[in-house]
């Protein structure tokens, strides 16, 4: 009987897994649209998310104003979103403004409705 649970339990899983994935795209492709300088991109990957409570609000600061200086985003002031708890989920998100890619780490709140940093 176990036996038969197991893989039930796996695809579980792995169906959720896919979910949290899908809800990150989604809530970076919303943060790129009313954030990028330039209007036409395209979210190529997102890697598996992962969690993190050793982001401090300092280095979400860094990265904010790191991510403010980047070629992508200038000429727009960015609307970050404020942060909840101490937990912050994340992935690797690789996107293409017309030719040119570019690989960072979005930085989640837990429930990943909101872009809380950006790592380049």
């Amino acid at each position: 009987m176990i036996r038969r649970l197991i893989p039930l339990f796996l695809c579980l899983a792995l169906l959720t897994s896919c979910d949290d994935e899908s809800k990150a795209k989604k809530t970076a492709k919303q943060f790129l649209k009313e954030n990028l300088a330039e209007t036409s991109f395209n979210i190529k990957e997102v890697s598996r998310l992962d969690s993190t409570f050793v982001i401090t609000d300092s280095i979400v600061e860094i990265m904010r104003q790191n991510t403010s200086s980047q070629p992508q985003f200038t000429g727009k002031k960015i609307q970050w979103s404020k942060r909840d708890g101490s937990k912050l989920r994340y992935a690797r998100i690789i996107y293409k403004v017309y030719d040119k890619e570019f690989t960072q780490t979005f930085y989640f709140d837990d429930k990943l409705e909101k872009v809380i940093a950006v790592k380049n």
